[in-house]
């Protein structure tokens, strides 16, 4: 007589089925936060940007007794910023910068997520401004002002 010894290891359906829910319950709740974290980590580069647009700002108001009225003017490209056509961005890349104005006492600088950049999606802080007294703004995808982005 032969004895036969089945001996299966494995998982069944269901458990693979119950195994594969789980891991799909967890990326639904771990994706949006992981995005959320990173349109986060990616303001920074606004402020980065304006804090040093607003440092070269004052450089060149000491030497010329007016501020800048634009980025070339500041030489902003041997900075480190960025310059695609006549569009300068912030050093990562996801915000465009702009002088918005200036005068011979006061200036204003902007950054203003790119349409066409990752951060276009952060509706919540879609533009952030500074001025020659160091005053900061930020303003949601309405043109709203937003107190969560500073």
């Amino acid at each position: 007589m032969i004895k036969s010894s089945h001996n299966q290891s494995g998982f069944t359906l269901i458990e693979l089925a119950i195994a594969i829910m789980i891991i799909g319950i967890l990326l639904t709740i771990a994706i949006p936060m992981y995005t959320e974290q990173v349109k986060h980590a990616r303001r920074a580069d606004a402020k980065v940007a304006l804090a040093e647009l607003s440092q070269l700002q004052e450089i060149y108001h000491a030497d010329n007794h007016k501020f800048a009225d634009s980025l070339e003017s500041l030489k902003a490209e041997k900075q480190g910023f960025k310059k695609e056509g006549t569009s300068y961005y912030s050093k990562e890349g996801y915000y465009a910068l702009n002088v918005v104005s200036a005068t011979a006492n006061s200036f204003s600088i902007e950054a203003r997520a790119d349409g066409n950049k990752a951060q276009k999606d952060d509706t919540a802080c879609q533009r952030f401004t500074m001025n020659a007294l160091s005053e900061k703004a930020a303003y949601d995808d309405a043109n709203a002002l937003s107190t969560q982005c500073w």
